[in-house]
């Protein structure tokens, strides 16, 4: 099957992590769609082995807490690995905004003794 072999195809390095598992969900929502069986130790490996290793650590974690981890809570996690970066960087683009925002209003000899 072609969804498979694009699956197998995925690089993990070179890529932003964000991007990567918005690429393995997609691969899997098609694949779903189809009707194929994602509950295989295949599909397991093959998703696992495109993860960063922080992301496998914390993948494993979970794993280990729910003996009868599934595929879909598997989806969920990428889902939310997604949910939690995406609020990451909101978070340091309003900190970096803030930063940016005080200096300006800072008197300028303050900012002439900072250098």
């Amino acid at each position: 099957m072609e969804l498979y072999t694009v699956l197998q195809k995925l690089d993990k390095s070179n890529r932003n992590v964000v991007g990567l598992l918005r690429e393995l969900l997609n691969l899997l929502s098609q694949l779903k769609e189809l009707g194929e069986n994602l509950e295989t130790n295949q599909l397991w490996i093959t998703i696992t082995g495109k993860l960063p290793d922080y992301l496998l650590g914390n993948l494993i974690k979970e794993k280990l807490r729910k003996p009868e981890w599934t595929i879909q809570d598997t989806i969920t996690f990428l889902k939310e690995c997604i949910k939690v970066t995406d609020i990451l960087e909101v978070t340091k683009q309003t900190h970096q905004m803030e930063i940016q925002k005080n200096v300006r209003h800072l008197p300028t000899r303050m900012l002439r003794q900072r250098e």
